[in-house]
C-alpha cells in the first residue's frame, strides 16, 4: 500500500475528480467509483494504424483489472483478474441441497484438483510463452506460438490435458453435488472456460476474441511503428496471435481515427477547467470512496516535482504546495474528450453474487467488495495542460523547471510526466519531451503538450463498479 495522501495533494486530486465528474456527468457514490489517472497515462491503442489484436488485448487487460476501493489512483493496471475471480467463484458455490457424505467428499476433491490443475496450466503457459519469445528473438524459431508448443513445450499440452481431465471430473462431481442446478452452473462455468481459452484456433464468438501474447514490449514496438505513421508488417505480429476474453469498446476505432485526423490542425477546442475550491468543498465519498488508505504516489502526487542529473548524482526536488493551492490554476485543452464504456462478453455473470450468494467453507476470497470492476474509461486526445502560478510561487517553479530542463532530468506536474530523453522513455506513458514544454516567465504560465501523432489517448480517469 502506498503512502497516505497529503492534504494539499488531496485538494488537487478532488478538484480534478470534480472537474471530470462534471465534464462527463457521472454518477458516483455507493455503487460507482471514480478513479483518477496521471495525465500522461497511456490509453488503449486504436485506429487504423493499430492491429485489432492489439486493441482487443489492451481492452481485455483494462476491463479485467480489478481496482482497490481505497486508493483513488488508476495507474494502468489492476490488482486482480475479474475473470479469474469469476471462475473461482463458480468453482466454489455452495447450495442447500441435501447430499451424501461421499458426494460432498468427491466434490471437495474435484474442486481442489481443478484449482491445482488450473494453476499448473497457467504456470506452464507463462513459462512456454517466455521460452518461445526468447527463441523468436534469437531467430531459433519462426513458428506461431501454438504451432511451436507441440515440440517446444510439450509440458504445456500435458498441463492442458490434466486441466481438462480435472474439469471433466469437476463437472461430473457437480452433477451429483448440485442436483437440479448442475446444468445451469455447468453452462456458466463452460462459458467462462471458453472465454479463457488462448488457442487461436478455438474461436467462441461472444466469449473470446483475437488478441496477442501478454508482452508489453511487443505492444510498445507495434505502437512505436504506428506513431511514425505506418502500420507494422503483418508478419511481425501474426505469430503472436492468441485468444483473449472478449471485452469491447463500441466505436473506438473510428473515434481514434477522427481524433488523429483532427489533431493535424493543431486546434484543441475542448477544455476542462479545474476549480481548486471544489477540492476543499468535496469529500472522497462524493466520488465513491468509503475510505482512502493509499495515494498511488508514483502517478498523481506530489503535485510538482523534478529530477536532474542521473545515477548517484541525481537531484530531486518537490514543490511545497501546502497553504499555497490558490496560487495555482489549472486547465486542460484537447482535440477531444470522451467517456467510453468497456463491455464484457457473453461469458460474464455480473449478478453472480445475487444468484448464488453462498460459497463453501475455505473458498478463496474472490469478487470481494474491496475491489471494483472498470466499466468505462475517460480519455482525452492530444491534451495540453496549462498551469498558472501566482507571484508568490512562480520564481520557485521557474527555477525547478530550468533545473530539470538543463540537467537532462524529468519533470512531473499534476500527473503530467515529461522525460528529459527525446520523446520519452516509458512504454506506459504518452510520449512527451521538453521540446513541447513552454514556460512564460512573465505570466508564470507553464504549458505542456505531448509529442504529436500518437495512436493512443491519455487516460483521465476510470469509472468502476464496486463488486
Amino acid at each position: 500500500m502506498s503512502d497516505p495522501i497529503a492534504e494539499s495533494d488531496a485538494i488537487f486530486a478532488r478538484a480534478w475528480a470534480s472537474a471530470i465528474k462534471n465534464k462527463f456527468q457521472l454518477t458516483t457514490g455507493e455503487e460507482q467509483i471514480l478513479y483518477l489517472s496521471p495525465l500522461t497515462q497511456r490509453g488503449i491503442s486504436g485506429g487504423d494504424l493499430t492491429y485489432e489484436q492489439v486493441t482487443n488485448y489492451l481492452t481485455y487487460r483494462f476491463g479485467d483489472g480489478l481496482l482497490n476501493t481505497n486508493d483513488p489512483s488508476f495507474l494502468g493496471g489492476g490488482v486482480a483478474s475479474y475473470i479469474d475471480d469469476l471462475r473461482a467463484y463458480f468453482d466454489n458455490i455452495l447450495t442447500k441441497n441435501d447430499r451424501a457424505p461421499a458426494v460432498i467428499l468427491r466434490m471437495a476433491k474435484a474442486r481442489k484438483a481443478s484449482e491445482t490443475a488450473q494453476t499448473a496450466y497457467e504456470t506452464a503457459l507463462s513459462k512456454a510463452m517466455t521460452q518461445w519469445s526468447e527463441q523468436k528473438k534469437f531467430g531459433i524459431t519462426d513458428q506461431p506460438f501454438w504451432s511451436w508448443v507441440s515440440t517446444g513445450a510439450p509440458y504445456l499440452r500435458a498441463a492442458d490435458k490434466t486441466r481438462n481431465s480435472a474439469q471433466t471430473e469437476l463437472d461430473s462431481a457437480s452433477q451429483l453435488y448440485y442436483g437440479p442446478q448442475a446444468d445451469v452452473l455447468a453452462t456458466y462455468r463452460n462459458s467462462i472456460r471458453d472465454a479463457m481459452t488462448t488457442d487461436p484456433d478455438r474461436n467462441y464468438p461472444g466469449r473470446n476474441q483475437v488478441g496477442i501474447t501478454a508482452d508489453r514490449d511487443l505492444v510498445a514496438q507495434m505502437e512505436e511503428v504506428a506513431n511514425g505513421g505506418n502500420k507494422p508488417p503483418a508478419a511481425d505480429i501474426s505469430p503472436y496471435f492468441i485468444r483473449v476474453p472478449e471485452y469491447s469498446m463500441a466505436g473506438y476505432r473510428s473515434q481514434m481515427n477522427d481524433w488523429m485526423r483532427l489533431s493535424t490542425s493543431g486546434q484543441r477546442d475542448q477544455v476542462i477547467t479545474i476549480d481548486i475550491k471544489q477540492g476543499r468543498e468535496t469529500k472522497w465519498s462524493d466520488y465513491g470512496f468509503k475510505e482512502i488508505k493509499g495515494s498511488g504516489s508514483v502517478g498523481l502526487f506530489p503535485f510538482f516535482s523534478i529530477s536532474a542529473g542521473g545515477g548517484s548524482s541525481e537531484e530531486k526536488q518537490t514543490l511545497k504546495t501546502e497553504g499555497r493551492e490558490d496560487e495555482i490554476s489549472l486547465s486542460l485543452a484537447a482535440v477531444g474528450f470522451s467517456l467510453i464504456p468497456v463491455t464484457s462478453g457473453t461469458w460474464d455473470v455480473p449478478n453472480v453474487k445475487n444468484l448464488f450468494p453462498n460459497l463453501v467453507a475455505g473458498a478463496p476470497e474472490v469478487l470481494t467488495s474491496k475491489h471494483a470492476k472498470p466499466i468505462s474509461v475517460l480519455v482525452g486526445y492530444d491534451i495540453a495542460l496549462t498551469a498558472r502560478f501566482g507571484t508568490k510561487i512562480k520564481k520557485e517553479v521557474h527555477e525547478m523547471y530550468e533545473r530539470a530542463r538543463t540537467g537532462g532530468g524529468n519533470l512531473r506536474i499534476f500527473g503530467y510526466h515529461v522525460s528529459g530523453s527525446a520523446g520519452g522513455s516509458y512504454s506506459d506513458k504518452v510520449k512527451t519531451s521538453f521540446d513541447d514544454v513552454k514556460w512564460d516567465e512573465a505570466s508564470g504560465t507553464l504549458t505542456l503538450t505531448p509529442v504529436p501523432n500518437q495512436v493512443y489517448p491519455s487516460v483521465l480517469g476510470v469509472l468502476a463498479r464496486r463488486l
